[in-house]
């Protein structure tokens, strides 16, 4: 999908918009904080456009959660380098 980076500060925030299609302007981020030891992740979304298109998002939830853990799993990696 066609994401641009907005927003960076490192090991901590990411944030990106979609710049193409139906969902053009929708801006997600994630927002890592120290927590026992560890990390917690935060992920946030504003989905824009037409209804149907959030409603279509709605019914796609598993596939989005499935998404989102792969990219969680590649930005554990990336952050315990």
């Amino acid at each position: 999908m066609p994401w641009t980076i907005i927003g960076w500060e490192d090991g901590r925030h990411t944030e990106w918009v979609h710049r193409e299609s139906k969902i053009k302007g929708s801006i997600a981020s994630y927002h890592v904080e120290p927590e026992n030891g560890g990390s917690h992740v935060t992920l946030h979304a504003k989905m824009v456009g037409p209804f149907f298109m959030r409603i279509i998002m709605v019914f796609m939830g598993g596939k989005m959660i499935k998404g989102v853990k792969t990219d969680l799993q590649k930005l554990k990696e990336l952050m315990e380098k």
